[in-house]
């Protein structure tokens, strides 16, 4: 098992400094997770220094071994490393230049730092559950009040996602470049084929067939 508390250290060392956290002590909790996270270590995190209000993070080591990276063909981290040190900051300006209301913006936990190399991908995160957040259980059905907040913020994210693309079309173009979805080869071939048993594909209409039938 990957020991994954030095790792995390020099993140958090790195963020104290940037925050200037002199002589600060800093406390690591690894969570247990009962089985529920299998690919990552996660720890709650404060940190403490004199006169300063105690920063309580909360950090995510990722445990993946090549063998498993190379079988899924997966990036680790990437996405969020990508949106938390660049596209937000976009964001955050088109928010500032159309004068968005504050209730209006786009939620999203602070981030405060990350390691991004090869077998030791980190990321931490303010710790929310210090504001009363809590993980919701995803073995039961949400409540409308919580999936119609999930609605809106997806949708705050896509308006701007969209205003984005307008207003720099050359950054939305680099960022296409740089940015492709992997997906292992032939992963849906099988459900899709079951999916199209029977008569379904002779019910749909020319112009889709081709959308089911011509696969990877």
């Amino acid at each position: 098992m990957t020991d994954t508390g030095p790792i995390l250290r020099e993140v958090l060392n790195t963020i104290s400094a940037k925050e200037k956290y002199e002589n600060c002590d800093i406390k690591m909790k690894l969570i247990n997770t009962d089985g529920a996270n299998y690919l990552s270590h996660l720890y709650e995190v404060t940190i403490s220094a004199p006169n300063k209000p105690d920063l309580e993070l909360f950090g995510k080591v990722v445990t993946i071994t090549e063998d498993k990276r190379a079988a899924f063909n997966i990036s680790v981290l990437d996405t969020e490393y990508f949106f938390y040190t660049n596209l937000l900051n976009e964001y955050r300006l088109l928010e500032e230049k159309y004068k968005i209301p504050e209730r209006n913006r786009l939620l999203t936990a602070k981030s405060y730092g990350f390691d991004n190399g090869y077998l030791r991908e980190t990321v931490v995160m303010e710790n929310l559950s210090k504001k009363k957040f809590m993980c919701y259980n995803r073995l039961e059905s949400v409540t409308w009040e919580h999936a119609a907040e999930c609605i809106k913020q997806m949708a705050y994210l896509h308006v701007l996602s969209v205003v984005f693309g307008q207003d720099n079309p050359e950054k939305r173009d680099e960022i296409f470049k740089k940015i492709n979805f992997t997906f292992p080869k032939g992963q849906w071939r099988t459900p899709i084929q079951i999916f199209m048993s029977g008569n379904l594909e002779a019910s749909l209409h020319q112009k889709y067939q081709k959308r089911f039938t011509i696969l990877p």
